[in-house]
């Protein structure tokens, strides 16, 4: 099936600019700085943000109206990209935020920042080089494409020495969208198998 088109969510330069990227690799692709009313149904959505913006991927992340969506996140020295969230996948954004935390090596900077970022619209780390950007686009585009699990890892592009790191994402125990993904699991017919998984419609099967 052909791939869905999605609603790319541009926050800052770098967001614009893998906005660009994506509309010439996903057919009918369209681009907006603010997020889509709460309207069903909503296309799938990448929130593309030069910084942490945590009140819009939240307001994206409870729309039940959208049914996935990817973050791709400049997080100098890194770009981090992923995972797939919404629907009937496991985990939530906040489960990304607390699996980032538990990983970083100074937790309380990357928490001061992110308080930082939500107070002052115009602080966050500046400049970008274009082949970061490419590197985003494609890193979105191969998980946009990826179908289940495989598309819920978080893959982080170093900056500094190109390379990329890939992490499964792990949802906090008692995540209430954890409990709805066993549920879907284990319904008859088969459906479960699918469950949560982005098809090329754009519907969450």
């Amino acid at each position: 099936m052909q791939q869905p088109p999605i609603t790319v969510v541009a926050v800052g330069d770098f967001g614009r600019a893998v906005a660009g990227r994506l509309v010439s690799r996903i057919a009918g692709t369209q681009v907006t700085e603010s997020v889509p009313a709460a309207t069903s149904p909503l296309r799938p959505i990448v929130l593309a943000s030069w910084r942490e913006a945590r009140a819009i991927a939240r307001s994206i992340d409870t729309n039940e109206a959208v049914p996935w969506w990817l973050p791709v996140i400049l997080t100098h020295p890194q770009i981090r990209v992923g995972p797939v969230l919404g629907g009937q996948l496991p985990g939530c954004y906040d489960c990304l935020l607390g699996q980032v935390l538990a990983t970083d090596e100074q937790p309380h900077v990357t928490r001061a920042l992110w308080d930082l970022y939500d107070q002052d619209r115009w602080s966050g780390p500046l400049g970008y080089l274009e082949h970061h950007v490419s590197v985003a686009a494609s890193l979105a585009t191969m998980l946009i494409r990826q179908q289940g699990p495989a598309s819920q890892r978080i893959l982080r592009y170093d900056l500094l020495d190109g390379t990329v790191r890939t992490d499964a994402f792990v949802p906090v125990d008692g995540c209430p969208r954890g409990k709805r993904a066993a549920v879907a699991q284990q319904l008859p017919d088969g459906s479960g198998d699918r469950a949560g998984q982005p098809d090329r419609t754009g519907v969450v099967a």
